[in-house]
């Protein structure tokens, strides 16, 4: 769906830009406040709005430190999460030493469709969901 807003705004000459929030994905099902956080802040650099953050970072640090507790009670999820963190961070090592850029899904962006192709089957699923009365 961001593709297509992206896409759709600059037909229009309108300025987008997006954002991925990296969660760990032990804390993907929890709520996870350095999230929202993190949004915010971004943001707030691109458009120079002041967003108020500090019931944010109140909540953030009551769950860092239950987060915290939680993993050092069991061995066990100790060594999950601290091989986990391990790999994101040779993953982010090693798009560093090549340049920063996305790593790429495949060598082959033949069998990739294109933007506008992406956009038409979107807007068919959401027509079809439409006429299904579910939208």
């Amino acid at each position: 769906m961001s593709a297509l807003m992206e896409y759709r705004f600059g037909e229009n000459d309108h300025d987008f830009v997006g954002y991925a929030i990296h969660v760990p994905s032990y804390l993907a099902q929890s709520t996870y406040p350095r999230a929202a956080i993190a949004a915010l802040e971004y943001v707030a650099g691109a458009t120079g709005l002041a967003l108020p953050s500090e019931e944010l970072e109140e909540v953030a640090a009551t769950t860092d430190v239950e987060i915290a507790e939680q993993v050092a009670a069991s061995e066990e999820v100790q060594r999950v999460v601290a091989n986990l963190e391990r790999q994101y961070d040779d993953i982010m090592s090693s798009r560093a030493e090549e340049g920063g850029g996305p790593v790429p899904l495949s060598d082959d962006d033949a069998g990739l469709p294109t933007a506008d192709e992406l956009g038409a089957e979107l807007e068919r699923f959401l027509a079809e969901r439409e006429g299904d009365g579910n939208g």
